[in-house]
Formats: C-alpha cells, structure tokens, sequence
C-alpha cells in the first residue's frame, strides 16, 4: 500500500488524463463516463474521497488510476524510444562523419601542399 501515491499526486496524475482514461475509470467502477472533461474530472476525483467512499473503493481507484497511468507511460516510452533512438544515432553518426571528413581533408591537404613544395624545388 506504501506505493499507492496520496491524494494530491493521484490529482496530479488525474490532470494529465485524456478524456478516454478518464472514462476508462469510470467504466471500471460502473459509474456514468459521459460527459465533458471537467465533470468526468469531478466524478474521478470524487472517487479518491474518504468522506464519499469507502476506504478500499478508495484505495482500488488510486490503483484504477495508477494503474492507467503507468500504461500510458509505457506506451509513450514505447513509441519515443524509436524516434529518439533515431535521432540519437542521425546526431551521433553526422558528428563522426564531420570529424572523418576533417581529418581526411587536412591530411590531404598536408599531402598536397607537400607534393607543390617538392615540385617548386625541383624546377
């Protein structure tokens, strides 16, 4: 039970909510989901209210809660991962190459410039 979040956290995450995690709560503990955000907020948050609800109707809608909201974590980790992970590798990738290529260009250019040297000596 240590790991369920108090009420102000659970109000917190309940703010980030989409409207369809919302009636997802809702749905859950068969109460009415229809509505606009703010009322279906409302009806959410009502259900983390000691005074309202029991103690473990109260306790099984922070998990309700926590539950969604680790869900909707996972999957936009799951869909950033492979955009990062791209970007991450393009960034990586252009910054060796740059430096490859500066190093190859100034190693021919010494070349270059020796090989004009040798031949102004020898005319």
């Amino acid at each position: 039970m240590a790991d369920l979040p108090d009420d102000h956290k659970v109000k917190d995450i309940l703010e980030t909510f989409r409207v369809e995690d919302l009636q997802s709560v809702l749905r859950s503990f068969q109460l009415p989901f229809v509505g606009r955000k703010p009322e279906l907020f409302q009806r959410v948050l009502s259900l983390i209210n000691h005074l309202q609800y029991d103690i473990e109707f109260c306790l099984n809608a922070k998990r309700k809660i926590q539950q969604i909201y680790r869900q909707r974590e996972d999957l936009d980790d799951e869909v950033m991962a492979p955009s990062l992970q791209r970007s991450q590798s393009k960034r990586k990738s252009t910054r060796y190459e740059s430096d490859d290529s500066f190093e190859a260009t100034s190693s021919s250019d010494s070349s270059d410039v020796e090989s004009d040297e040798s031949a102004f000596i020898v005319n």
